[in-house]
This record gives C-alpha cells, structure tokens and sequence, in this order.
C-alpha cells in the first residue's frame, strides 16, 4: 500500500490493467507502455502524479 512508484515497460504483460492498481493511495508514478495491455484504465490511475496511460491507447474505465 506504500509503493511510491510501479515501472513495468517493456515486460510483454498482456490482459487488462488490475483496478487494484488503483488502490496504491502512495503511488506517484506508474509507467505501463510497451506492453500487450487491453482493456480500460482504472480511474483511480490517473490521479497518479506521472504516468505513460496515455501511451498505452486504451480508454477509461467507465465508472460504476
């Protein structure tokens, strides 16, 4: 619950984006492109200080 910044570029991921991810309150930055992700962006992902999402082309998650 304290990681401070996730890089998973580069690491042929593929399969949706966990919305748990979402969950890392302390996260500020978070680097995803390059991968095989679909899917949606978890909204709770764009508060994140820096981050590659928009590099990755997928949509936002619709909220519930």
């Amino acid at each position: 619950s304290s990681l401070l910044v996730l890089y998973l570029r580069n690491n042929q991921l593929s399969g949706p984006i966990p919305a748990e991810l979402g969950d890392l309150s302390e996260l500020t930055h978070l680097y995803l492109s390059n991968n095989n992700l679909s899917g949606c962006v978890p909204e709770g992902l764009t508060d994140v200080e820096s981050h590659d999402l928009d590099a990755l082309g997928l949509d936002l998650c619709a909220s519930s």
